[in-house]
């Protein structure tokens, strides 16, 4: 088990009504488990003078960081986004980017948001399951970046809101008299889609850096 220790931080840590000066932050890591960073715990937070373990338990296996002149505070939420989502929305509904290309930008786009804080994406729905993907991803320290909850893909009604925008899920018709009031519009590639499965509990122990 590794510790870091960020030290000479502010911390805002949303519980006490003032910032802690000349913070120190304590967290250990199961290097064995590759969880995504929810096996971490946060064994400390207050202020350096409260914490007299420090520097006298530091092991050469573990890591200090110097944060002065930087703040922390718990890691911020995204509670509705659309990691696929294309704006301006056109007049008709096309797949123009396809498959492969989406998942690229879904990728970048959770990879720029752990960047500017937000360590935990709700995913308010998305085409193909890659956002299940990307959650699975983080999940297993293969990707670093924001963690993702799932909704799965998004069933709108032809002429409903962001019905062509493709972050959506269309589906054909089978009428009385047998015709098709809506047919499924091309898509640029096409691709299986699977049950997805149910979206895990928000991690709630991370944190993010500002200065």
């Amino acid at each position: 088990m590794r510790k870091t220790y960020l030290i000479h931080a502010r911390i805002v840590d949303g519980v006490q009504d003032t910032a802690i000066e000349d913070g120190i932050l304590v967290f250990s890591t199961n290097l064995t488990a590759q969880k995504g960073g929810r096996d971490d715990k946060i064994t400390f937070v207050g202020k350096m003078e409260d914490y007299p373990g420090f520097p006298k338990e530091v092991t050469p296996a573990d890591v200090v960081v110097d944060m002065t002149g930087y703040t922390l505070t718990p890691g911020l939420f995204n509670v509705h986004a659309h990691l696929g989502l294309s704006m301006p929305y056109k007049a008709y509904r096309f797949d123009e980017m396809g498959v492969p290309y989406r998942s690229l930008l879904m990728m970048r786009r959770a990879c720029e948001a752990l960047n500017c804080g937000i360590t935990t994406i709700r995913s308010a729905g998305g085409p193909d399951d890659i956002d299940y993907a990307i959650r699975d991803a983080v999940d297993s320290e293969m990707l670093l970046a924001s963690r993702v909850v799932p909704c799965g893909a998004l069933n709108i009604a032809v002429g409903g809101h962001a019905w062509n925008n493709y972050i959506s899920t269309m589906y054909t018709v089978q009428t009385n008299s047998g015709q098709r009031p809506e047919q499924r519009l091309p898509r640029a590639h096409s691709s299986s889609r699977s049950a997805s499965p149910a979206a895990r509990p928000v991690p709630t122990k991370a944190w993010r850096i500002s200065r």
